[in-house]
């Protein structure tokens, strides 16, 4: 809806990345200050976190959609050159990953900090973060790029997935509820490893249940 009434003010793309920047420090700001409780807490939690109920705060995950749509711009303007694009882009994401370690190895920065499970680091995401994870993803992008060149099974597969989307995602959630209620009530803490091994079941599992739902006749 914000995206949306950015576009309603004719605010260019460029444009919203300072503004989703300022946002992110807003958000941080806030959950650090403030210590919101009951029905404020739950409305608050949507904008920055605020401990447990936070699931979406807008203030500091909203730096990610600009983002994305600037790279988006990007990859529209150059489709016709989109080898040197993902080269360029997988060279450029891995040099500022390096650099992103070696800077918090030569500062003592715990490197736990880019582990966004640990800590609830994925609900008070900082500008370091958020590097990390743009960095990585360009890099994977750049790399399924490549490998669905030579292998169209797997291209096949990350185009459904891409045309599937919305329910993939909506199926997803549907059993990480259900599953997180489930491990609350059991008390039972999967840890890394476990985190690892049950996002991946549950990504496979949403795409064959997303596929095997048009062939169910009700």
């Amino acid at each position: 809806m914000l995206t949306a009434l950015f576009k309603k003010l004719k605010v260019s793309t460029l444009a919203l990345v300072p503004i989703a920047v300022v946002m992110q420090a807003l958000g941080n700001w806030l959950s650090v200050l403030t210590e919101p409780t009951g029905a404020w807490e739950l409305l608050c939690s949507y904008f920055f976190y605020t401990g447990d109920l936070s699931c979406f705060p807008l203030l500091s995950w909203y730096l990610c959609m600009p983002v994305r749509m600037a790279a988006g711009t990007l990859m529209q303007k150059y489709a016709d050159k989109m080898d040197i694009a993902y080269r360029r882009a997988f060279w450029g994401s891995l040099c500022m990953l390096v650099g992103l370690l070696f800077a918090c190895w030569v500062s003592g920065i715990d490197l736990r900090v880019f582990y966004s499970l640990y800590d609830n680091l994925l609900y008070r995401q900082t500008y370091f973060n958020f590097l990390y994870n743009t960095s990585v993803i360009a890099m994977l992008l750049a790399v399924i790029h490549f490998v669905t060149q030579s292998w169209t099974k797997v291209y096949g597969f990350f185009k459904y997935c891409g045309s599937n989307l919305t329910t993939i995602y909506v199926i997803q959630w549907m059993i990480i509820g259900w599953l997180t209620s489930f491990q609350s009530y059991l008390h039972i803490e999967p840890g890394f490893g476990g985190s690892v091994a049950l996002g991946v079941a549950i990504a496979l599992i949403s795409i064959g249940v997303s596929k095997l739902l048009p062939t169910i006749k009700w």
